[in-house]
């Protein structure tokens, strides 16, 4: 894409090592999801799409990749609807998680609209929001690698292990994250300029808030590493077993299911078997000018693609 687009961060993150390359995952997620599509149109369109460099989306991704799983997977699919991000935003900030339910949102958006730190980071860095929306539409599978790869060297640096707040999983070199409370949900708070690369010179790599309600909301995960190395979100439908008999990481599935109302159709129905995106997202255009992203007190510019 002609237009500047990617989330570059602030010099200390310029001058790190470059970031090396992980094991192949090349058929983490399919490329080219088939899911059913929302006739959602955006009115402002924008160039054609060009892929993201792997370079490019580490960048882009690094304030994000690691949040909780079932968190992220709301997030992605999210980030395809910045319109209703917004409209999203502002009745939370008004109103409260209170009422989302209600809303006719896509189901992802009412999902964070639960959690309003994370719904009012993506409307405020709207452009960020957009471009990791039309990253995942697009290039999901690149997507799937870039956060792997992340989870890697923020492991390999020693900034992410287990806690009571989170439970960090690793199988066939593929890193899960997941909620550890039964009950609530942290959203963590880094610098990603450290913490893919070193310890921090004082103080904890990675810091958590208050606790958010863990609800039927959650209804997504990742199949990491399912099937020899295919991947990509799927639909729990609140099944202790996740996607199968051999689910490695549905442990917080049944840890929390005792304590949510997962009989609540608004989340849990089977017609969310097929996860709608926005394809029209990556027709939006994008102001080049994206600021800083609050929960990971980073500074970021841009750069041509």
């Amino acid at each position: 894409m002609s237009r500047a687009l990617t989330v570059l961060f602030t010099l200390c993150f310029f001058h790190l090592l470059p970031l090396q390359a992980a094991p192949a995952l090349a058929s983490l997620f399919p490329q080219d999801q088939q899911q059913d599509q929302q006739q959602y149109q955006q009115q402002d369109q924008g160039p054609a799409y060009e892929n993201f460099s792997r370079d490019q989306l580490d960048n882009l991704l690094s304030p994000v990749a690691l949040y909780p799983d079932p968190l992220l997977a709301q997030l992605f699919v999210a980030a395809t609807f910045p319109d209703q991000v917004e409209e999203a935003a502002r009745f939370v900030r008004g109103n409260g998680p209170n009422g989302v339910d209600e809303q006719d949102w896509d189901v992802s958006v009412r999902a964070i609209a639960h959690y309003p730190t994370v719904i009012g980071m993506m409307a405020d860095k709207i452009d960020w929001t957009t471009s990791l929306g039309q990253a995942y539409v697009n290039q999901s599978t690149d997507v799937a690698f870039s956060v792997q790869h992340l989870r890697r060297l923020a492991r390999s640096a020693g900034n992410l292990q287990s806690s009571e707040q989170q439970e960090v999983l690793e199988h066939d070199n593929y890193i899960a994250i997941t909620p550890y409370q039964p009950e609530y949900i942290y959203v963590p708070v880094y610098d990603p300029g450290i913490i893919y690369y070193r310890r921090p010179y004082y103080g904890p790599a990675i810091t958590f808030g208050v606790g958010f309600p863990i609800g039927a909301w959650l209804n997504l995960d990742f199949h990491w590493g399912y099937g020899g190395g295919w991947g990509g979100l799927y639909y729990t439908g609140w099944r202790s077993e996740g996607w199968g008999s051999g689910c490695w990481n549905c442990g917080w599935i049944g840890r929390s299911r005792g304590r949510v109302s997962f009989q609540n159709n608004v989340y849990v129905n089977n017609r969310y078997n097929n996860i709608s995106v926005n394809r029209n997202v990556i027709n939006r255009s994008v102001n080049a000018n994206i600021a800083t992203i609050p929960s990971t007190e980073v500074s970021a510019t841009t750069t041509s693609r």
